[in-house]
């Protein structure tokens, strides 16, 4: 099979130490045909998660949009109401940054902002000591 389209790159390499292979952007379109194994993975993932948080969608593209919903509990932030509002724990509507920036602040209090986040695909939250 002969790709008949370059995929761009998204400046970026793998995390893992014994790969560091850089990333490709990927995705499916509408009406193309979703892969049953990693949608199979996602669908585990989100089942054996605790939370899910759901930044910026609408919640309309399905099959993705079920899977926070198969999480024990699912968190929404998004400008505009979505299907999926009355089922989340917690529904918040507003910018995705100022939202995120609360979040930091909780997390981090009294620590200087940088406008520059690390995405790391696997991790795990823990609530220390006072209540969220």
């Amino acid at each position: 099979y002969t790709r008949g389209v370059i995929t761009p790159s998204l400046h970026r390499n793998c995390d893992k130490e014994e790969c560091f292979g850089k990333l490709k952007k990927t995705g499916v379109r509408y009406g193309q045909t979703i892969p049953v194994g990693p949608l199979r993975k996602a669908e585990e993932a989100a089942q054996a998660a605790d939370l899910v948080i759901v930044l910026g969608s609408s919640m309309r593209t399905s099959p993705f949009c079920d899977l926070p919903s198969l999480a024990s509990c699912f968190v929404i932030c998004n400008r505009q109401d979505t299907p999926y509002d009355k089922e989340a724990e917690l529904c918040i509507h507003d910018n995705v940054d100022n939202f995120m920036m609360r979040i930091f602040d909780h997390c981090f209090p009294g620590q200087e902002k940088e406008l520059m986040f690390v995405y790391r695909q696997e991790f795990v939250i823990e609530q220390v000591g006072s209540e969220v």
